[in-house]
């Protein structure tokens, strides 16, 4: 009877222990995403499809992007629930982190390729990831 109890009670520690392990983890995810967040502020544009690398890096026909001060622009990937069409033309504050997109060519269609860069069927270019859209 001892023996049993004493290995219920290893059993519950060793759970415990593990879930707190699992919880400061998830603990610095969080910070880890947070940390890498940033605040972009700009205006919205709606822009057409286009052949261009921009267009490219949106994947779809029409796409959003952010127009910095400076007039850069950044192609909007909204992983936020608002709705960029009701903000297009209007200035607005980002909450969001620069991602690397990464394409890969399907050998039947038209594609960027950039002739300093060895040509091994990728694509590779920056979107803005957005988890919050604020109008200002």
């Amino acid at each position: 009877m001892k023996k049993v109890l004493i290995f219920t009670l290893l059993i519950i520690v060793c759970q415990i222990s593990i879930l707190s392990a699992q919880n400061k983890k998830d603990t610095r995810k969080d910070t880890k995403k947070k940390m890498t967040e940033k605040t972009f502020e700009g205006k919205i544009e709606k822009k057409p499809w286009s052949k261009s690398t921009q267009s490219y890096c949106a994947r779809g026909s029409e796409y959003f992007v952010l127009v910095l001060p400076d007039q850069t622009e950044h192609v909007i990937q909204n992983n936020s629930k608002t709705d960029l069409e009701a903000l297009d033309g209007q200035q607005v504050k980002i909450t969001g982190k620069m991602e690397t997109r990464v394409i890969k060519a399907n050998p039947m269609e038209q594609r960027p390729i950039n002739p300093f860069e060895k040509d091994d069927g990728t694509f590779r270019c920056e979107v803005l990831a957005v988890s919050k859209i604020e109008k200002k």
